[in-house]
């Protein structure tokens, strides 16, 4: 899900991109070019920041997904055993 998201914000990276570019155009000069121009940059700069964090925080979630995965299976396996172990006792008349 944290990479589905980064994926989306990265689009709108590029989709400023090209608003910045018409703000770039002939059409657009002045102060107000350059306050817009400024904001989508800071904007860019910040998503960025964010994209690269959900991709990091994707990540982690994977491994402690593996982690958990690891140690239940051990768990498993342990709990196995032991029952095995109750079950004979049981059936050679111990408890």
């Amino acid at each position: 899900m944290c990479d589905a998201y980064a994926q989306a914000l990265a689009d709108e990276i590029r989709a400023a991109g090209t608003i910045y570019g018409i703000v770039g155009s002939d059409r657009w000069t002045g102060r107000s070019a350059r306050f817009v121009r400024g904001a989508i940059s800071d904007w860019q700069g910040s998503a960025h920041d964010a994209e690269g964090s959900l991709r990091g925080l994707a990540s982690q979630l994977r491994r402690a997904a593996d982690e958990l995965t690891l140690a239940q299976t051990d768990w498993q396996r342990r709990s196995d055993r032991y029952e095995a172990a109750v079950r004979d006792r049981a059936r050679w008349g111990r408890t």
